[in-house]
């Protein structure tokens, strides 16, 4: 049983050190203020895209088992047609949180950091809402 299951263990302990040594870096070289603002912009998208991913999963459970019961074809259409849902609703949802992130970096940065911030001075040099006519001449060239 060991043998089986210190490497799964291993993998799992590796698993969590990579996904969350974000926060250690972070924690330590900006201080705990800004590990603060990081871990509420992090987990702000993620509890909505997880939290409906969750409901529909929930939901889409039994149908999948319906369907595989049915035969391959059935179960592959309602496959396709769950990813199709979940698309429908991931892909917008996730444009509009980066709109919105590329909105209002220049803000956040500036009450973070305490400093005085152009708006304009977004990190790749667009305010997507506040600064149209920056826009507009990039559409230009």
């Amino acid at each position: 049983m060991l043998r089986f299951g210190a490497p799964v263990a291993a993998l799992q302990l590796l698993a969590e050190l990579a996904g969350n040594s974000d926060y250690l870096v972070v924690g330590h070289k900006l201080g705990s203020e800004a590990l603060g603002f990081y871990s509420i912009a992090y987990r702000l998208p993620e509890l909505l895209l997880s939290n409906v991913y969750w409901i529909f999963s929930s939901v889409a459970f039994p149908i999948f088992s319906k369907a595989r019961t049915a035969g391959g074809a059935a179960f592959r259409g309602s496959m396709l047609k769950a990813l199709r849902l979940i698309t429908m609703f991931g892909f917008p949802v996730g444009v509009g949180l980066a709109l919105v992130w590329f909105s209002a970096t220049p803000y956040w940065c500036c009450s973070a950091s305490r400093r005085e911030l152009d708006p304009s001075q977004h990190p790749d040099g667009l305010n997507l809402v506040g600064d149209r006519h920056r826009l507009g001449r990039l559409r230009q060239r």
